[in-house]
C-alpha cells in the first residue's frame, strides 16, 4: 500500500469496491441502521513490514466525593475529574510515539473507574504532525455501562424536593416553540422527546417531563404568534439567524413576545450565523435591557460567556431527515468495506478541492467513497439520505473538511453511526473566535470529541496508513467508544439545557428557598467554598447566593 510513502516499509494493499459495485445491497434497513458486510476488506489487516510500533498507556480518572449542604433533601454528589488532554508526536515508520500528560483535577482515586488510551481509541493531537485528537475510554462501571470522561456522574435530583414547602406541582411548564429545525435535533435527540401530527401536519406536538419540569414541543409551518398559548410563562425560542431574511422572522417573534402578558421567562436556542455576526441579538437580552434571560448559539460565537450565552452543538440535519440513530440499531462487529468517505458540495477556492486532488494524486478514488458535488442543496431525497447514510456505515473515517463554517452535521452524524470524523482544524472568515486555545470548535474539545484534527488535507495518506494497521477487534471497539461518546455528549447537553432553563426561567421558584436557606449564614459559607462541584450544582448555588446577597448580605 503506497510504498512511496515510508519508503518501502508497507507492503499492504487495500480492498478495491466501489460505490457501484453489484455486490453492494442498496437495500437499507432504516428502523435498523448497520448491517453485516461479507466484503473483507484487507484494510483491516496488519502491516507486515511496518516499522511503526503503538505505546498503550494507562491513565486513571479521578474522583473527588463532594458532600453538598440539603437544600430540603439536596442529595449528595460524586463528582469526576476528566483527566488532561493527550499530546503525541506522530510519525510513521519511526520509534514509540512519546505522551504527556498534565494532570486536571485533585489527586483522589477511584479504584471502580479506569482510563485507558487502547489504539483503537487513540486520538492524535496535532502538534507538528497532520493531525490530532482527543480520545478516552473508560472502564468498567455499573450505570452507565460506558462512562466518557466528562460526564459528571451524579446521582437523580430531584428538582421538587427543593421547592416542595411552597409548590406540589412541577416547578414549571415549558414551552419550546420550534422556527428552526435545530428545535427537531433538541427534542429528538437530546431530550429524547416524541412528537405526533395535529392539524394535518401543519403542526408537530410533544410534551416529556424531565426532573419535574413539564416541557411542551411545538413545531411546523402552523405555529405561529397567534396559535401559541397565549398564557405562556416560561419559554423557549428556536429561531434561524443564518441569514438576513431569517434574522428579520426571528426579530418579529422576539418582538411579539411582550405582547404575551403571563411570560416571566424566555430563553432563545439560536441556530447562529456561519460567520459568528450575532450581535443583533444582544438589545434582546435582559442585560441589555431586552425580555431574554438567556441564549443557547450554534458556532464559537465570541457571545459565549457561560452567564448569559451558552454554546450549542449544530447536531445532525434533521432539516434533511437524517434520522435518530439509536447506539444498538448500528452495526459495530462487521468489516466496513470502504476506508473513507466524503459526500458533500465543493465549494469554489475551498479546500475541498484541495482534498479531491490528494485523493485522486494517491489513488484513493476505490478506497473511498466519494461523491462531491458543485451546488448545496438543501432537502435529500429518499435514495440520496440512503446513499449517505450507507457510505458512512461502510466506512471507519469520514472526511470533513470545512465549508462555510468548520462545525458542520457531517461530524456529528459520522460519529452517530461510529464512523471517525477527520475534521480540517481551520478557523473561517468571519468574526468566530480564533484565539482559545480550543478555537475552532470549542465546544467538541472541550468535552474530548473522539475524532481527528487534521491542518492540511496532505497528511491524509499518513492517516490513512496509520488506520490500515488497525485490526477489525480495534476497529469494533473504536466504533463502539465513538458511539458511546455521542451519547454521553447528548446526556450533558441535556443537563447544561435543563440546567440553565432552571436558572434562567424558575429562578423565581426558588426565590424563598433561598431567602430561608440564608437565614444559616453556616451554610452558606459552606456553598461558597465549596461550590464548585457539577454544572447543575452550580447552578443552583449561584441562584442562593444570588438571592442572598440580594436579600441578607452586604455589598
Amino acid at each position: 500500500m503506497y510504498p512511496h510513502l515510508c519508503e518501502g516499509s508497507v507492503e499492504h494493499h487495500f480492498g478495491k469496491t466501489i460505490l457501484s459495485t453489484p455486490d453492494r445491497d442498496s437495500n437499507l434497513d432504516l428502523p435498523f441502521i448497520g448491517r453485516p458486510v461479507k466484503h473483507e476488506s484487507s484494510a483491516t489487516g496488519k502491516a507486515r513490514n511496518s516499522s511503526y510500533e503503538r505505546f498503550v498507556p494507562v491513565l486513571q480518572l479521578f474522583v473527588v466525593e463532594k458532600e453538598a449542604y440539603q437544600l430540603s433533601m439536596l442529595m449528595s454528589v460524586q463528582e469526576f475529574h476528566p483527566v488532561s488532554k493527550l499530546f503525541s508526536d506522530f510519525s510513521l515508520g519511526g520509534s514509540e510515539p512519546a505522551f504527556t500528560w498534565r494532570e486536571s483535577g485533585k489527586p483522589f482515586r477511584n479504584p471502580l473507574i479506569r482510563t485507558s488510551i487502547s489504539p483503537s481509541s487513540m486520538v492524535w493531537l496535532n502538534t507538528t504532525g497532520a493531525f490530532a485528537n482527543y480520545a478516552t475510554e473508560a472502564g468498567p462501571v455499573k450505570e452507565p455501562q460506558y462512562l466518557p470522561p466528562f460526564v459528571h456522574k451524579q446521582k437523580k435530583w430531584n428538582y421538587s424536593r427543593l421547592i416542595n414547602h411552597k409548590f406540589n406541582s412541577n416547578c414549571c411548564t415549558v414551552e419550546i416553540w420550534g422556527k428552526a429545525s435545530i428545535g427537531v435535533y433538541l427534542w429528538k435527540h437530546i431530550l429524547n422527546g416524541e412528537t405526533e401530527k395535529l392539524q394535518g401536519g401543519l403542526v408537530y406536538y410533544g410534551n416529556k417531563t424531565i426532573d419535574d419540569i413539564s416541557f411542551n414541543f411545538r413545531f411546523g409551518p402552523g405555529i405561529i404568534q397567534s396559535t401559541v398559548p397565549s398564557n405562556v410563562e416560561f419559554v423557549v425560542l428556536v429561531l434561524n439567524g443564518r441569514s438576513k431574511d431569517k434574522i428579520a422572522i426571528s426579530k418579529v417573534w422576539l418582538d411579539y413576545l411582550p405582547l404575551y402578558k403571563k411570560l416571566r421567562g424566555a430563553i432563545v436556542l439560536l441556530l447562529g450565523d456561519e460567520r459568528c455576526d450575532n450581535d443583533w441579538l444582544l438589545p434582546y437580552m435582559k442585560s441589555r435591557g431586552g425580555i431574554l434571560n438567556a441564549a443557547f448559539m450554534v458556532y464559537d460565537s465570541t457571545l459565549v460567556d457561560n452567564i448569559e450565552f451558552y454554546q450549542w452543538p449544530l447536531g445532525v440535519a434533521a432539516y434533511r431527515k437524517f434520522p435518530h440513530v439509536l447506539p444498538e440499531q448500528v452495526d459495530t462487529t462487521s468489516s466496513r468495506s470502504h476506508v473513507c468517505n466524503f459526500l458533500g458540495t465543493l465549494y469554489e477556492n475551498s479546500s475541498r478541492h484541495v482534498l479531491m486532488s490528494v485523493i485522486h494524486t494517491w489513488g484513493l478514488e476505490e478506497d473511498c467513497i466519494i461523491l462531491g458535488r458543485m451546488k448545496w442543496q438543501p432537502l435529500e431525497t429518499k435514495e440520496t439520505l440512503e446513499t449517505y447514510i450507507k457510505a458512512l456505515l461502510n466506512s471507519d473515517l469520514t472526511l470533513s473538511p470545512v465549508g462555510m463554517n468548520t462545525e458542520c452535521y457531517r461530524i456529528y452524524e459520522a460519529m452517530s453511526l461510529g464512523s471517525v470524523p477527520v475534521v480540517e482544524e481551520v478557523v473561517t472568515p468571519g468574526h468566530c473566535d480564533h484565539n482559545s486555545f480550543n478555537s475552532p470548535l470549542r465546544l467538541l474539545k472541550e468535552y474530548g470529541a473522539p475524532v481527528y484534527y487534521i491542518k492540511d488535507w496532505r497528511g491524509l495518506p499518513t492517516l490513512i496508513q496509520h488506520d490500515a494497521q488497525l485490526t477489525l477487534e480495534e476497529k469494533i471497539e473504536r466504533r463502539i467508544s465513538v458511539i458511546q461518546w455521542y451519547k454521553g455528549f447528548k446526556d450533558t447537553m441535556k443537563r447544561k439545557f435543563v440546567g440553565v432553563g432552571l436558572k434562567a426561567l424558575c429562578v423565581e421558584m426558588f426565590g424563598e428557598v433561598a431567602k430561608n436557606f440564608c437565614m444559616d449564614r453556616t451554610k452558606v459559607s459552606y456553598l461558597v467554598s465549596n461550590g464548585l462541584g457539577p454544572f447543575i450544582v452550580q447552578e443552583l448555588t449561584s441562584i442562593i447566593l444570588f438571592w442572598c446577597k440580594l436579600y441578607f448580605m452586604d455589598g
